[in-house]
């Protein structure tokens, strides 16, 4: 059978290394233009000890080969009984490889970049952690002893798999085992100035091997366009390709200077646009958490209201495009109707401590609501509470033309779409189909989680399933939980979402953030914002019914402007808008990159040529 010793990008180019079971002291080469179909350059590659025999290769595993100025440097792991060590060669025309020594015990996988004409960069495994050392004047690798990278989680052997340059930065796979055992992959970023300095690193591992988890080993990586190409040898002398999107790059500006994080900037003009009214006995408490829609350049807002009873109903009001109200209502928009909104609830089931509390709204109602308009009408997604059970997410919806007049009695009958017992919020539609499917978005604590339908139309009996999920990031903003804010926006770098997370060193302060999502496959994230993009740092946003709150609920694109619409300290009605150019950009160029598969290449094939017969070869 033969071996895959690794796969290395070499400028545009990729390379495999084959050995075959008959001949321990040679390799062959392979070469790809596009990544996945090799053909054969060299026949016959052996690294040979000065004075010595040829490398026994049988005894060999990963190996890498990078180009620096005009000549090759490669590394691989060799493996005697128990013993594992790491070893290096140099080449002029990578057939013929003189054998340079091994490095220092405890280190069991690197590769070879270059980061400058003068000096060749060495970035190694030590005992879990990732370090960086070079090739001295005396062609000597010299390896510190100072960390690059590491995670104090992930306690097994890290390995190396690719290095690329992109500009200014070095870009690296690494792939480690996780504490249960499945391999999963972290994309990181150096300074080609610095090597030593870490300049990003995706949010978190993932496994990508589909299937039991000893099959997959993985063998080699590179950059093709803008995917991260990874490649995974099984143990049956198979090869798989999986290519990933890789988004959020640094990039140098202004003598140096790291382009800004995304923010969003504060409507003090009008800030906040709306807050309650005491002659109104339905919003004399609080009103906040905007659902928005844009209509003939205006905003429509249904915002959540409380007020003496404790109940939370919804209101409608327009706004301006800069954020000026125009018109608001005296009157409520939607009541709650059916039981599970808190109805005809028995005052014996109500927990007078309350056994769930958003807002204020302790008695039940309606709360939280997202707005999709799709094909003229207006589907109303919120959370309704019966003032005992756990909350659930329940839809309604109404013709454009009924809502523009104002004939709140249209709306449909509401249905619920979560099961019982189970807190579920923070429901949203995208508002276009993918693949004949609409796509609904809600958060069961910690995750967002996803689900593709075929009607919006449910029955009251059939729930959501939450089969995809996107998670909170450890040691980050949104590390305890996370929701959908407002409903995606399409954008020509994905879809948009503007979403709100907590983290697990201030869980009582809500904070906004942004994602990019796949335009094609909206369950994979592009990248993340690294910061939020708005923090609660406003009195109306800390001193209503709850300190350090921005939630928000709803967002629209008006012309190059993002506005997105928010509930301050469960009491206020708030805006804050950016630039949507430039926050798509300081959101891609400083945004933690996710690492996400969006192709599998099964069973690629390479072509063989000896002596003028082509032979193919499946993997």
């Amino acid at each position: 059978m033969k071996k895959i010793l690794g796969i290395s990008q070499i400028e545009d180019e990729f390379y495999l290394f084959e050995k075959d079971s008959k001949i321990d002291n040679a390799f062959t080469i392979f070469k790809s233009k596009n990544g996945h179909e090799f053909s054969i350059t060299q026949e016959d590659a052996r690294i040979i000890k000065i004075n010595g025999p040829r490398e026994d290769l049988s005894k060999c595993g990963f190996m890498s080969i990078a180009k620096i100025a005009s000549e090759f440097w490669c590394v691989y792991t060799k493996k005697e009984g128990k013993k594992k060590t790491l070893c290096w060669a140099h080449s002029r025309d990578m057939y013929s490889w003189e054998w340079c020594g091994e490095m220092e015990q405890g280190t069991t996988s690197g590769v070879f970049v270059s980061a400058s004409k003068e000096e060749q960069v060495f970035y190694y495994e030590r005992e879990g952690v990732l370090a960086q050392g070079w090739i001295d004047a005396k062609g000597q690798c010299v390896l510190t002893k100072k960390d690059v990278w590491k995670d104090e989680r992930r306690k097994k052997l890290i390995v190396l798999c690719a290095t690329q340059k992109s500009k200014e930065n070095i870009i690296m796979v690494l792939c480690w085992n996780s504490q249960d055992e499945h391999k999963e992959l972290r994309v990181i970023a150096t300074n080609q100035a610095k090597p030593e300095k870490l300049l990003w690193q995706s949010s978190e591992g993932r496994w990508t091997w589909e299937g039991n988890v000893d099959k997959g080993v993985p063998v080699g990586a590179g950059m093709h366009h803008n995917h991260m190409a990874v490649y995974w040898s099984t143990k049956e002398g198979g090869l798989e390709m999986v290519s990933h999107v890789l988004a959020g790059m640094h990039e140098k500006r202004n003598k140096g200077a790291f382009k800004l994080s995304p923010r969003l900037n504060r409507d003090e003009q009008n800030n906040p646009l709306m807050g309650p009214v005491e002659e109104n006995m339905w919003e004399s408490k609080a009103v906040f958490n905007p659902a928005v829609f844009v209509r003939k350049k205006c905003v429509h807002m249904i915002y959540r209201a409380i007020g003496h009873g404790d109940v939370s109903v919804f209101g409608w009001a327009v706004v301006e495009p800069g954020g000026k109200v125009i018109h608001r209502d005296c009157l409520p928009a939607y009541v709650p109707r059916e039981e599970f909104e808190g109805v005809k609830s028995h005052k014996e089931k109500y927990h007078p401590e309350g056994v769930y509390a958003s807002g204020g709204g302790c008695s039940g109602g309606c709360e939280d609501p997202k707005i999709t308009v799709i094909d003229e009408t207006v589907y109303l997604t919120y959370v309704a509470y019966d003032g005992w059970s756990p909350p659930r997410i329940a839809i309604t919806s109404i013709d454009m033309r009924d809502f523009l007049a104002r004939k709140w009695r249209k709306w449909k009958k509401p249905v619920i779409l979560s099961p019982p017992g189970i807190v579920d919020k923070s429901a949203a539609i995208l508002p276009k189909k993918i693949d004949g499917k609409y796509v609904i978005f809600h958060r069961v604590f910690p995750d967002i989680l996803i689900d593709f339908v075929d009607s919006l139309d449910f029955d009251g009996k059939t729930w959501l399933k939450g089969e995809y999920k996107i998670s909170p990031r450890p040691d980050k903003w949104d590390s305890r939980k996370l929701s959908v804010g407002a409903p995606p926006m399409e954008t020509e770098k994905g879809w948009l979402v503007i979403y709100h997370g907590v983290d697990d060193k201030e869980d009582n302060k809500y904070r906004v953030g942004a994602m990019l999502l796949d335009k094609d496959d909206p369950r994979k994230v592009l990248v993340r914002s690294e910061k939020p993009i708005l923090n609660p740092e406003t009195d109306y946003e800390n001193n209503g019914h709850k300190f350090g709150i921005v939630y928000p609920c709803g967002a629209a694109i008006i012309g190059k402007t993002l506005w997105v619409y928010y509930g301050g300290s469960d009491k206020y009605v708030c805006a804050a808008q950016a630039h949507l150019d430039t926050f798509l950009n300081d959101l891609i160029n400083t945004g933690t990159p996710e690492l996400v598969s969006i192709s599998r290449n099964y069973k690629r094939k390479y072509v063989k040529i000896q002596k003028k017969k082509t032979k193919e070869k499946t993997f």
